[in-house]
């Protein structure tokens, strides 16, 4: 009876939850029309990176300013004449946030409305109204400026206020791989820590635990503000005081009806705290630890952290495949290092060299050690994986299993952990289920990447990995880490779509914008085989062969065809010419019967050439030359090869102005995609038809 009662609490509260979301999501609307070009606001937050500038700024509504500096002194007096609390007035022009424009990856208007932002403010001119009025955003900058004067003051601001802004990239990707994120992210593991200290303290003034519970709420009120009111920390100071008060008023609430409340709080406030993955794990965590725990036998401190860990990792496990892509299973075991080394050394020396700096080379020390053990951790990759991504659900079918299969272990009964291990077998290999070609034309800016995956696991091909010039900048405008296409769209994508390695990579030709990334894709990723096209290398083709001979990767150069099963990819007329463009690889192949032509950046005396060569006609899908430059495309090869879709690859906004209007005019006839404004494009050829799906 009292497990039903409890059953119908939860379901019901679970209900609530759903509709509020939902009510919330439909009623929670900007303030702003995104017409306005002068907003005034206070300064909450800023970050410089290189000439950028970033200020979230609470106006009628937060809102994020761009801006960039145009010469060093402005940068320079910015940091002197501007603060945090400062009244401010940007003249710009409102944009909306950007979404992932590639499938599964990043959704910076996601994460941008998980933090109740929903406009980008591009500025022109900013300029300062008036003094800094807030006490506390004062108290903040202060502590800040505090913080940047002592030694490892990165790591104190990023392990005490969870500021991860000035974090090596390297770091972020390390602690990431060994699935111990969780552990430098502001958490219920911090707060704990935090109260035990202040407790400690207290209890030697008075007993009075209503004083205690009065200087706990101001302090985890102005540590809640300190970190800018992450969710995470948000969530584990309002069940802690919740806890309190149920231990002091002695009510008979469950601890699990308590977090819910503080879930049902927050949603109401933020519906969309939904995609901020700190919100997401923290309360997941924490349901399950909460849930599992009254199942678990009190056992010795480090068997304990184990079961813990756990239970902690399978929970997680759903959203680390639909987010990242990639499992660690060895996470459980780091954890019974790090999780002590953390939490018992680190983090208490860096509260304590808060106060007392002298003692900074203690947390050299373990600083040290820390990153060393990293780094051994990291070279361990025997049980990490890569799933491709999954809907939602997908993910509460993974909850289901996993739950029952925690509940079994837990009884010491194993057999569901077998039917959860047999699941991830399955998803592991789910390409070989997969059966039908697929084309994607990744949108990787002012570049081109295409990848082919050919039914049932037979062979995973990409055509070039685009590239970014980065041109010769001043110090001051050079950014902490310059933005990657492999580590932001070619490798996350692969995985997500559940491919581990390339049974090809196809470089149509030298330029940086088609091979510019080549080096680091291949010492990243695995790559079978390397395909060049005829010529004569050039600089970046010499130093990718020297890779490709270190990691003995097999290569070819000028070849006239690739047999992979019952599919031919043809690559036409390999004869060589005096420029960089028309020695480009242009590949035909059959997929299904439709046909798809690649033209790579091929001009027009080639095009000429393989209308001489070849009979091509009708053809389905084709990838237009050069990213619809005016050098390409020619109006007699357009009539002849008679296109019905045709794709371009081009960089939103690029410099070029790409793709151009007469080239338009000529494809016109056929259905036209674009990366700059479709994002990636995905075709699926089934038997009879293909399906068209754009990631915007």
């Amino acid at each position: 009876m009292k497990n039903s009662r409890t059953i119908l609490q939860y379901s019901i509260l679970t209900v609530l939850v759903l509709v509020f979301l939902c009510l919330r999501i439909i009623f929670l609307k900007s303030s702003y029309s995104g017409n306005e070009t002068s907003i005034t606001g206070t300064i909450l937050s800023y970050q410089i990176d290189g000439n950028q500038l970033k200020i979230e700024i609470q106006a009628k509504e937060k809102i994020m300013v761009q801006y960039y500096f145009k010469e060093e002194q402005e940068k320079l007096n910015f940091t002197e004449q501007y603060h945090l609390g400062n009244q401010i007035e940007v003249i710009g022009i409102l944009k909306q946030p950007s979404r992932n424009r590639n499938f599964h990856l990043f959704n910076y208007q996601n994460y941008l409305k998980s933090k109740k932002i929903f406009w980008i403010l591009e500025g022109d001119k900013i300029t300062r109204i008036s003094e800094n009025q807030s006490i506390l955003l004062s108290w903040k900058e202060k502590l800040f400026q505090q913080m940047d004067k002592m030694e490892n003051a990165i790591y104190l601001k990023y392990l005490l206020l969870g500021d991860s802004s000035g974090i090596d990239a390297t770091w972020k990707k390390e602690t990431s791989f060994l699935g111990i994120s969780h552990l430098f992210a502001i958490s219920g593991m911090h707060i704990h820590l935090f109260v035990g200290m202040i407790l400690w303290i207290l209890k030697k003034v008075t007993k009075k635990e209503q004083f205690h519970l009065i200087v706990l709420t101001i302090f985890l009120s102005f540590y809640c503000f300190l970190t800018s009111f992450s969710p995470s920390v948000v969530r584990a100071s309002a069940f802690f005081l919740l806890l309190q008060i149920k231990r002091l008023c002695k009510w008979k609430i469950s601890s699990l009806f308590l977090l819910l409340l503080v879930l049902l709080g927050m949603l109401f406030y933020n519906p969309f705290y939904c995609y901020h993955l700190g919100f997401v794990f923290s309360f997941l965590i924490s349901f399950s630890l909460l849930y599992f725990g009254k199942y678990q036998k009190k056992q010795n401190y480090f068997k304990q952290l184990f079961q813990t860990s756990w239970i902690a990792f399978w929970m997680g496990v759903p959203i680390l495949i639909h987010n990242f892509f990639q499992v660690n299973f060895l996470t459980p075991i780091w954890n019974l290092f790090f999780v002590p080394f953390v939490s018992l050394l680190l983090f208490p020396v860096c509260v304590i060299c808060l106060f007392f700096p002298f003692l900074n080379s203690i947390l050299d020390i373990l600083l040290f050690i820390l990153e060393k053990c990293m780094r051994f951790g990291n070279q361990i990759t025997l049980l990490q994986f890569s799933f491709s991504a999954i809907s939602l659900p997908i993910i509460v079918g993974y909850y289901i299993v996993i739950v029952y299969a925690l509940y079994s272990f837990l009884k010491k009964r194993y057999i569901p952990f077998f039917i959860l291990i047999l699941l991830l077998f399955t998803h592991y290999h789910i390409t070989v289920w997969n059966p039908n070609p697929t084309l994607t034309m990744l949108d990787v800016g002012q570049g081109d990447s295409l990848l082919i995956t050919l039914p049932h696991s037979q062979g995973n091909i990409l055509i070039d990995t685009g590239g970014i010039m980065s041109y010769n900048q001043k110090s001051w405008q050079q950014k902490k880490k310059e933005y990657s296409i492999n580590e932001s769209v070619l490798i996350p994508y692969l995985r997500s779509v559940g491919i581990h390695s390339l049974d090809y990579l196809i470089l149509t030709h030298g330029d940086y914008d088609h091979m510019g990334e080549a080096i680091h894709f291949i010492e990243h990723f695995k790559v079978e085989q390397v395909i060049l096209n005829c010529g004569e290398y050039n600089a970046l083709e010499h130093e990718l062969l020297k890779v490709l001979e270190q990691k003995n990767i097999d290569y070819y150069n000028c070849v006239r065809e690739l047999n992979i099963g019952k599919y031919r990819l043809q690559f036409l007329n390999t004869k060589e010419y005096d420029n960089e463009n028309d020695n480009s690889s242009v590949i035909y192949t059959k997929l299904n019967d439709f046909q798809f032509l690649f033209m790579g950046d091929a001009g027009m005396e080639k095009e000429n050439d393989i209308m001489k060569q070849y009979q091509i006609e009708n053809i389905d899908v084709l990838k237009v030359g050069h990213h619809g430059s005016n050098t390409s495309s020619s109006k007699e090869f357009i009539n002849q090869i008679s296109p019905k879709l045709s794709l371009i690859s081009a960089g939103e906004n690029n410099r070029y102005k790409h793709p151009k209007n007469e080239v338009l005019d000529i494809l016109s006839h056929s259905q036209i995609f674009r990366t700059d404004k479709n994002g990636s494009i995905k075709i699926t050829i089934t038997k009879n038809a293909y399906k068209i799906k754009t990631c915007l």
